[in-house]
């Protein structure tokens, strides 16, 4: 099941986020340039691409840079950090009698979502991408990360991708570049 972005998200995060974007890979009949799904509450509807967040994709959220405040830095020599602006999508809980969804991936890269309540294993979490062979090569996750922990130093790292191996997880609420290189299909 999918909902329209505005009843996700809501007035006050509409008037934040400056565009949403959802890269289709299996638009294969356009260029990739032109494969992008967008939506701007700025727009006029017409020119809407992108109606619904439903599960199992990855999604860009631009955000407006003024509806963020910032904090001091935590430590001399670091940046201003933004604080967060949280917004959560329960995504599609399975009821009893329903199918379980599943999501169509294409060779080349998919922006793919993470269907689970669980953080799993990479080849758990693909592991219908696994059997009989392996068909994905490679798997980035975008990270925005402020870590402060006590007794140690502070982690900043605002914007930038990092690769996701075989052996290392995945988690629910990210979205991940994952490149295919024959057809298939996630099923949760």
């Amino acid at each position: 099941t999918t909902s329209t972005i505005a009843d996700l998200l809501g007035s006050s995060l509409l008037a934040a986020i400056d565009t949403i974007m959802y890269y289709d890979a299996t638009l294969t009949d356009l260029p990739q340039e032109d494969r992008w799904l967008m939506y701007s509450p700025d727009a006029p509807n017409n020119v809407q691409t992108l109606l619904e967040l439903p599960t199992g994709r990855g999604f860009w959220f631009k955000m407006k840079d003024e509806a963020f405040s910032y904090s001091a830095p935590l430590a001399a020599g670091l940046p201003s950090t933004p604080r967060p602006i949280l917004f959560t999508f329960s995504g599609l809980f399975l009821e009893p009698g329903t199918v379980p969804p599943t999501y169509p991936v294409v060779p080349g890269w998919n922006l793919i979502g993470f269907h689970s309540e669980h953080v799993l294993p990479v080849t758990t979490a693909l592991q219908s991408l696994e059997s009989p062979q392996r068909v994905w090569a490679s798997l980035y996750q975008y990270e925005n990360v402020i870590k402060f922990e006590l007794d140690e130093d502070p982690e900043i790292f605002l914007g930038g991708f990092s690769r996701v191996l075989a052996d290392d997880s995945m988690e629910p609420g990210k979205g991940y570049w994952a490149f295919i290189v024959e057809e298939g299909v996630i099923v949760p």
